[in-house]
């Protein structure tokens, strides 16, 4: 902490990198999250590791970074993206995005786990309705309130999804959709209340007299910061529009070598690290 006190989620990148240091957190490496002054601070903090996204976030990359991070983060991608199509597995997003991040922190790749609701408009033409991955859905007579979709942020990439196509959707929905999105841009957009919740939970809080307008500062009176600081991203691929509202920053507790969650073709990720990921980006020209 800075002058006693936990420094803000808004300051800048040298600010946050001094409130580090300053904690004994060496912050050369990506994946500092691990270590012991992080997390004593998680402890009293279970919402510290906003404060390492931000430092991912604003940290200054030089081009050369940027080249290299393509290329590493590309190459991990396809091959997990083989295995997850051929192994067949379904609605992986939080396991298999927690193992990509433990093996872009190995290769020194800056990127964090970004978890959250997600929003997919398809072209009228296609006869599908929007699919939403909702924060609150009604289950069981109550409300229940989740973190539905996960994906990384790895600059440049603002969006990291390897999951999109395999999620359990009801109809014709995968023929549209792209195999994966590493997308570098995106616009900024506004939220609405009808992405983060279901219907029923919408009407629940009209029927209460909240305005709609009201309804999201309402709903999540936490997140009002959280939102201006990770503002959600509209992204476009093949003419469906991807609006990805970040709600919450995760990460696994467990280096590669002990994540089991995961097992792609009877592999684990530390094999699928080693055997295949490894020698592929060995080979890579940078």
């Amino acid at each position: 902490m800075i002058n006693g006190k936990l420094v803000p989620l808004e300051a800048d990148f040298e600010t946050l990198q001094d409130f580090f240091h300053e904690k004994g957190i060496h912050t050369e490496k990506p994946g500092f999250y691990d270590s012991p002054q992080f997390l004593s601070i998680e402890r009293l903090n279970p919402e510290f590791l906003n404060w390492y996204a931000r430092f991912v976030d604003t940290q200054p990359y030089t081009a050369e970074y940027f080249r290299r991070s393509r290329h590493v983060t590309t190459v991990i991608a396809q091959s997990l993206q083989e295995l997850l199509f051929k192994d067949g597995r379904q609605g992986a997003c939080v396991d298999l995005s927690s193992a990509f991040s433990r093996m872009l922190d190995q290769e020194g790749i800056w990127n964090y786990v970004a978890r959250g609701a997600l929003a997919i408009f398809f072209p009228n033409e296609t006869g599908i309705n929007s699919k939403h991955f909702w924060t609150i859905e009604c289950k069981s007579n109550s409300q229940e309130t989740t973190a539905p979709h996960a994906w990384l942020v790895a600059p440049p990439f603002l969006v990291v999804d390897l999951t999109i196509k395999q999620q359990p959707y009801p109809g014709r929905e995968r023929l549209f959709l792209p195999d994966s999105i590493l997308e570098e841009y995106g616009k900024e957009c506004e939220i609405d209340v009808a992405d983060l919740c279901e219907p029923l939970v919408v009407e629940d809080f009209a029927q209460r007299g909240v305005k709609k307008e009201d309804m999201i500062i309402t709903i999540f009176p936490n997140l009002k910061k959280f939102f201006y600081l990770f503002p959600p991203k509209l992204i476009e691929k093949n003419r469906i529009k991807f609006k990805y509202i970040r709600t919450a920053i995760g990460a696994t507790d467990q280096g590669l070598e002990g994540i089991e969650n995961l097992k792609l073709n009877g592999m684990y990720p530390l094999e699928i690290y080693t055997s295949i990921i490894r020698p592929r980006i060995k080979n890579l020209k940078i």
